[in-house]
Parts: C-alpha cells; sequence; structure tokens
C-alpha cells in the first residue's frame, strides 16, 4: 500500500486523540514520513582536484557540477535526495521508501548550502543555487581583484520546493568581468528541509 506524504496540518490531523481507535498503521507512516527532515550532499572529492569549470563567456552562468563534470561529484549522506550523473541533486523518496506516493503539487521546505573555494584571478564572480535550472537568489557576489590567496565562499538559499516535480538543485557560477575559466579547489552541496507549515 502507498504511503502519501502529507502537510503539516493534515500530518495532525491524522493523528488526533486515538479515543475512537481509527488511527490506522498507515496514518503513523505517513505522517512519520512527511515530518522527516530530509538531507542530500553531493561534493567533489578534494584529493581529486583541483578543478576548472570552462566559462565559454563574460556574465554567463555555468553550471559548476556539470562544468567540472558530473563524475567528479560524489554522493554524501543522503535522505531522500539523491546525486544524479550530472553531480545535481534531486528529490528522490522511493530511494529511501519505495511505498512511498509524493502527490502532485507536494511542496517542503528546504535550505539549500554549497561552498566552494577559488582560486582568484582579479575577476568578480557570482555563485547562485539553480532549482530546476532557475537562478535563486540571492546571489553571491566575490570580487578578487585584491586577493592573493585561495577564497571561500558560501552560498545559502532557502525556497519552498515542488518535490513532485522533482526539480535538479545546483550551484552555477558566472565570471562578471571576463571570460577567465573558474578554478574550484572545492565544491559542497547540501539540501536539508522539512514539511511547511
Amino acid at each position: 500500500m502507498a504511503d502519501a506524504l502529507v502537510g503539516l496540518t493534515d500530518g495532525l490531523d491524522l493523528l488526533p486523540d486515538n479515543t475512537t481507535r481509527e488511527i490506522s498503521a498507515s496514518d503513523v507512516r505517513r505522517v512519520a514520513l512527511s515530518f522527516l527532515a530530509d538531507r542530500g550532499q553531493a561534493y567533489a572529492d578534494p584529493a581529486l582536484g583541483p578543478w576548472v569549470v570552462p566559462i565559454p563567456a563574460a556574465d554567463t552562468w555555468v553550471d559548476i557540477p556539470t562544468g567540472i563534470g558530473g563524475a567528479q561529484m560524489v554522493q554524501g549522506d543522503a535522505l531522500f535526495w539523491r546525486m544524479d550523473a550530472n553531480g545535481q541533486l534531486g528529490y528522490d523518496y522511493a530511494a529511501d521508501w519505495p511505498t512511498v506516493t509524493v502527490p502532485a503539487g507536494y511542496t517542503r521546505q528546504a535550505t539549500l548550502l554549497g561552498v566552494v573555494n577559488i582560486d582568484p584571478n582579479g575577476d568578480t564572480w557570482e555563485f547562485a543555487f539553480t532549482i530546476g535550472g532557475v537562478i535563486q537568489e540571492p546571489v553571491f557576489t566575490v570580487e578578487t581583484s585584491v586577493q592573493t590567496d585561495a577564497v571561500v565562499v558560501a552560498i545559502v538559499s532557502g525556497d519552498p520546493i515542488d518535490v513532485s516535480l522533482a526539480p535538479r538543485v545546483s550551484l552555477s557560477v558566472r565570471n562578471v568581468t571576463s571570460d577567465s575559466d573558474l578554478t574550484l579547489n572545492l565544491v559542497s552541496m547540501r539540501a536539508s528541509g522539512g514539511p511547511l507549515a
């Protein structure tokens, strides 16, 4: 029997005071699975770096995992988030609980964290998360003209995501000032979340 995911309010409605003994095992599974905090990680193995992200033209967004070759990315700790062959993260309940049904329009709150370590080259870089290939705010700008050492950038975003559509979550970069390629010493993406209130 499929366990359809529910939102917070519907989940609480499934678990009323059990004076009439109407709560089923399926109700408890649906609530437990819906209320679990999800997580996932994709990262490039630092022992294999550094990597170069080719920049085709100034002011052009480039997907970082695809730019370094998705095979360079490694799946980290995961519960319901899985990395695909391109190194991007996608929501996949069935990977951990095959009987789960994700209803159309099912949305969860996601917190996205990315960390990159770049070699400065005097350019201005912008970093952002993408959801389904669409750049998400905020965009993080790093101006490296005065940097001599590697720069660590943390990229954070928090968005409701319609996980029934299984959009890919990834990190993107663009060189605002030139078409110089980006040298990465480290790249890591984490996604975590839970039900909307």
